[in-house]
This record gives structure tokens, C-alpha cells and sequence, in this order.
């Protein structure tokens, strides 16, 4: 169901899809990093795939907090969001 606010993670439905079977991520789809460990700051922050390196394998994350500089990230350590809390909707 949708996101609530303030997020409830137990009532959450988590579905998970192998990254392999996800060949390329379209641009603008929301992703939140997960097991950095030399950018452990990024992790949990929800942002927008907006390029793949393909000499690289890795996508090129914008984030939500302006804060935050774009970051390239291994497709392992990405989950899409599926559904956004309500402040980040347009």
C-alpha cells in the first residue's frame, strides 16, 4: 500500500526482484542506496537514476537532498522505490 506518514516499515509490503533480472533502469526511476560502505552517508537516501555507465556498470544517482552531490553507484547496492512518500511526489 502506499507509504504513510510518519513511515510505518511493519506495515510496509516489500516485494523483491533479483537486480539481475532488471536490465536497465529508465531514467528518473526512483531508487534508495543500500550497503555502501564507502559512501555509508548515502545509504537509505532516496533518489532518481539518471544515467548508466556502461564502462563502469554503475548508475549515476541524483538524490531528493540537495545536500547531497550525485553519486555512482553499483546496480547491488540500489532497491527501486516503488512507491514515494507523499513529500517527495510531485
Amino acid at each position: 500500500g502506499p507509504v504513510s506518514n510518519p513511515r510505518t516499515p511493519d506495515n510496509e509490503n516489500i516485494t523483491k526482484v533479483a537486480i539481475d533480472d532488471i536490465h536497465m533502469l529508465t531514467r528518473g526511476t526512483p531508487v534508495v542506496c543500500h550497503g555502501l560502505k564507502n559512501a555509508v552517508h548515502l545509504n537509505g537516501n532516496i533518489g532518481e537514476a539518471i544515467a548508466f555507465d556502461g564502462r563502469t556498470g554503475r548508475y549515476v544517482v541524483r538524490f531528493e537532498d540537495d545536500s547531497l552531490n550525485s553519486a555512482s553507484v553499483k546496480p547491488a547496492n540500489l532497491r527501486i522505490v516503488f512507491d514515494l512518500p507523499v513529500k517527495y511526489k510531485t
